[in-house]
């Protein structure tokens, strides 16, 4: 029997439509792992889930005892990954018109492309070797297009013989800001390509106040959104707001947090929970 030691093409065509729908990332998921899980965290019975086309709210959910509540959904992101998130974003933008120009001087195969910011900036954790990002060296948009002109054309001609998994991006005093990373999943018998979107994710561990902190600055910009458009609330015999960090982006995974005293002030919200990622089951927190 063969086993297959890369994902299949359907697998990844799937985790590119997921990945380039945020409305399923940030929304969908969060409240369906939310409803999945309710009874086991919180004690909750939800017989029934709506999802609203007229936002807000973004879902209505139905409890045993037949009450309507309504559950805002948001995402668990802070000023400083919206900024890297953003740089990325830009990146792709620059990076993917470049490789769709170039990409016939590559083998047949479906590709992978990813960029890694900064330098070669290792750390070991438990024996595994692990590259670290860098945001802290810059680049003009303008210098980094023309290095991809310059460099991608070659790198795909010789790749067949070279191998080479990556095109290294200099700055004009040429120390290395980042690099283009390549993986070839399988051959096919045309050359397909995709950009992997890409999320920073906050590596530092959290101390209680810094996310109590963090998570009422969530709750704040949340409410006020409804200080003059609130009239959809009275509809509903209570208000929820889930916030998501289901792709562990701000790292809540840790085992730390459940020794925290999690508590936010809303004066919208009557309850509000935190939704973390796989590696704790979804485990819902309330607030």
């Amino acid at each position: 029997m063969i086993i297959e030691d890369k994902p299949s093409k359907e697998f990844i065509d799937y985790i590119i439509n997921v990945a380039n729908d945020p409305k399923y990332q940030n929304e969908i998921l969060p409240a369906m792992k939310f409803v999945d899980n309710a009874k086991k965290y919180l004690g909750i019975d939800i017989i029934e889930f709506i999802e609203n086309e007229k936002d807000p709210p973004d879902f209505d959910i139905i409890l045993s005892d037949k009450s309507r509540v309504s559950l805002e959904v948001t995402s668990f992101i802070n000023e400083l990954v919206h900024k890297y998130n953003s740089f990325f974003r830009t990146v792709e933008s620059i990076l993917k018109p470049v490789i769709s120009t170039y990409i016939h001087l590559l083998p047949y195969g479906n590709y992978e492309f990813y960029y890694f910011p900064g330098s070669e900036n290792i750390t070991e954790v438990k024996s595994i070797h692990i590259e670290v990002p860098d945001f802290r060296f810059k680049i003009n948009r303008a210098y980094l297009l023309k290095q991809l002109k310059q460099g991608i054309p070659t790198w795909f001609k010789n790749y067949k013989e070279t191998k080479e998994d990556s095109l290294l991006i200099l700055n004009k005093n040429g120390n290395q800001v980042g690099k283009v990373q390549l993986i070839k999943w399988f051959d096919s018998d045309k050359t397909n390509f995709f950009i992997m979107p890409q999320s920073y994710t906050r590596m530092a561990d959290w101390q209680e106040n810094g996310l109590n902190h963090e998570l009422q600055i969530v709750v704040d910009a949340k409410e006020e959104n409804y200080r003059q458009n609130n009239e959809w609330a009275k509809s509903y015999c209570q208000n929820w707001l889930l916030i998501s960090d289901v792709q562990n982006i701000m790292s809540t995974s840790h085992s730390e947090i459940e020794k925290f005293k999690l508590k936010v002030k809303s004066s919208f919200f009557d309850k509000t929970y935190l939704i973390q990622d796989i590696i704790t089951k979804y485990k819902i927190i309330s607030l």
